[in-house]
């Protein structure tokens, strides 16, 4: 009969026993898995190092040649339009009038009782400006049905119906999705017979840009009208309020006609965009320079180390972006250094910002400070191509990624093995002690027995 229960025939602590020589049997696997740990916790920092050099990456952006030539406009009246410029605008003052807005053609239809009431029936063909007509066919020929139809295809205006709260107030709205004098909205019924104007209901919906005012069909709520302003006496005409292409490089947005004064819309460089993405990279470098020391330090305090501590790549991704720092750039003029606009080491290593300092640089030497970052040996280029190559297929981050990725994976493979050679030792011991746990239950019966046998002899003896 099967032992359920091993050691209960002799005694043995079979599974306290068993378990002792496997704590020993399992040391070389608690190493691995100790090391597996170790292997895990480097690759979270590499991970945490990845996305900090890769923030800093981002911050140097912002100092792209493209940045340097960033350009605001400024307006003297925010109440009659708004201004904005890109690096393409030059620098100057321009004084805007604005003598009429643009508008949207908006038609109405007469009033109805209701929004399903039949106006007859046909196809609609409706063209706007100079594109190409849409021939429509509403499901139903009413207000609801020519409004669904009109919004469902691309026929250039928009529709909608609104209740004036009258017996018959329900009307079609028709409003041109551009505006522009040159975007005027022509409806016509396909039916010859129900394009004149005249009272049959099925005309209720036609328009005719040319007759506005006929007794039939369609009115006008709002005629289609262009923008007109003078930007420094020049009469300019445009078929939108946003205007894009008067002055080069600046954005009008028309708000408001001004009948007195004229509007200023000042052009200058952007100096605080610059001072700000100086700004972002100082704070960049500072949190990869954070990252970089919490990682590889120990604490003596708390006896614990950073998951990089003493790593040599995480130490060599900062050591090479320090090195292109404290280096001189050549091919400027004035400005050769960082110290030249008041960003400077600390003895921390961080770096800081003298504002003063780089504000004078960006009043007297603008260029030069563009050339600093962003020319050919320039440090923000440098410091992207450096950081590009960190983050490559084949650069420091990825291969050490990589390398941490496969002795993890050969670990756990090891693991495996180890853990099925394990689990067969284990049961090799609780065989033998089940054989031993038997051996020794077989003579601890037979010692009962002779016990037995020698107290009965000597009874014997005794007696005669």
């Amino acid at each position: 009969m099967a032992i359920s229960s091993p050691g209960v025939c002799s005694g043995l602590d079979i599974n306290g026993i068993v378990s002792k020589l496997m704590q020993v049997e399992s040391q070389p696997l608690d190493n691995l898995k100790t090391q597996q740990a170790s292997f895990n916790a480097t690759l979270s920092g590499y991970g945490t190092l990845k996305s900090s050099v890769s923030s800093f990456q981002t911050a140097l952006q912002g100092l792209s040649s493209s940045s340097f030539g960033a350009q605001k406009a400024t307006v003297s009246d925010a109440s009659i339009l708004s201004a904005s410029a890109d690096n393409t605008a030059t620098p100057g003052v321009y004084a805007v009038q604005v003598t009429q807005l643009a508008q949207q053609q908006k038609l109405t239809s007469a009033g109805f009782a209701s929004t399903t009431t039949s106006l007859g029936s046909g196809a609609l063909t409706v063209g706007v400006g100079g594109n190409s007509p849409v021939t429509i066919t509403p499901n139903s020929y009413t207000l609801q049905g020519i409004r669904d139809a009109l919004n469902a295809t691309n026929t250039g205006v928009n529709a909608t119906i609104v209740n004036d709260g009258s017996a018959n107030g329900y009307r079609l709205v028709i409003t041109a999705k551009d505006s522009g004098a040159s975007n005027k909205i022509s409806i016509t019924a396909s039916d010859p017979s129900l394009s004149q104007f005249n009272n049959d209901p099925a005309n209720q919906a036609v328009f005719d840009p040319a007759n506005p005012n006929a007794q039939a069909g369609m009115s006008q709520l709002q005629a289609a009208a262009d923008a007109k302003l003078t930007i420094d006496g020049i009469a300019v005409t445009k078929a939108s309020n946003t205007i894009t292409d008067a002055i080069q490089g600046v954005t009008l947005n028309l708000v408001k006609i001004n009948t007195g004064n004229t509007v200023n819309v000042a052009v200058a460089r952007d100096s605080d965009t610059i001072k700000a993405s100086v700004a972002n990279f100082v704070k960049a470098f500072n949190d990869l320079n954070k990252t970089v020391r919490a990682m590889t330090a120990y604490d003596p305090t708390t006896k614990v180390g950073g998951a990089l501590q003493g790593d040599s790549g995480a130490l060599s991704v900062l050591s090479q972006v320090r090195g292109v720092l404290i280096k001189a750039v050549t091919g400027t003029t004035t400005l050769t250094s960082l110290t030249d606009i008041g960003v400077s080491f600390q003895r921390d290593g961080t770096l800081a910002v003298d504002n003063t300092k780089l504000q004078k640089a960006v009043d007297n030497n603008f260029d030069d400070i563009s050339k600093l970052f962003s020319s050919s040996t320039g440090y923000a280029t440098q410091l992207t191509a450096l950081t590009t190559t960190m983050l490559g297929d084949d650069g420091l981050l990825t291969t050490r990624t990589n390398g941490l990725n496969a002795s993890i994976k050969n670990i756990i493979s090891r693991q495996d093995s180890m853990q099925a050679r394990l689990d067969q030792i284990e049961a090799n011991y609780r065989a033998q002690f089940t054989r031993l746990d038997v051996t020794i239950a077989s003579m601890q019966n037979t010692s009962s027995f002779l016990t037995q046998q020698l107290a009965g002899l000597a009874a014997n003896t005794n007696s005669k």
